[in-house]
């Protein structure tokens, strides 16, 4: 079973989307977009291992790190 906290790295690519998402007026809040990146980042974690699982290649994402 996956953990409900593991997610994937955040990358230089999804960090200049957040800090452009904030400094621009929106309707959103800060703990808005925060939030949405975390989920964003724990799907994209469970999609990665269920990719593994179904390749029978059942590598954990930690070993993983880049």
């Amino acid at each position: 079973m996956l953990s409900l906290l593991a997610q994937i790295a955040l990358s230089v690519s999804e960090l200049r989307n957040l800090l452009s998402k904030m400094m621009k007026k929106t309707r959103e809040t800060v703990e808005q977009i925060l939030s949405w990146a975390d989920w964003r980042r724990r799907h994209q974690y469970c999609a990665q291992q269920c990719h593994y699982c179904r390749h029978d290649n059942p590598v954990f994402t930690d070993q993983l790190r880049l």
